[in-house]
């Protein structure tokens, strides 16, 4: 696999069926990932870098905090006077 290149889908395949045999891989984890914004998206090396991606989804974060409002609201039982 050269350096500085996109993954191919083969290549990934390859990847994820050699980790659930090679017991001994510990996969390398962008330290970026664990400052804000825990993500990838921005970054500048985002395009060169081979590391397992993390992306903010604004969608997908919105749904999930409406989801998580509505539910609140359900338990409360309001009455105006």
């Amino acid at each position: 696999m050269a350096k500085n290149k996109h993954l191919t889908d083969a290549e990934r395949l390859w990847i994820e069926n050699y980790l659930r045999v090679c017991n001994d891989f510990v996969e390398q984890v962008c330290l970026k990932l664990y400052e804000p914004p825990y993500c990838c998206n921005g970054c500048v090396e985002e395009h060169q870098c081979v590391l397992r991606k993390k992306y903010y989804r604004h969608r997908k974060a919105h749904e999930a905090y409406r989801a998580r409002r509505r539910q609140s609201f359900a338990y409360i039982n309001v009455q105006v006077l």
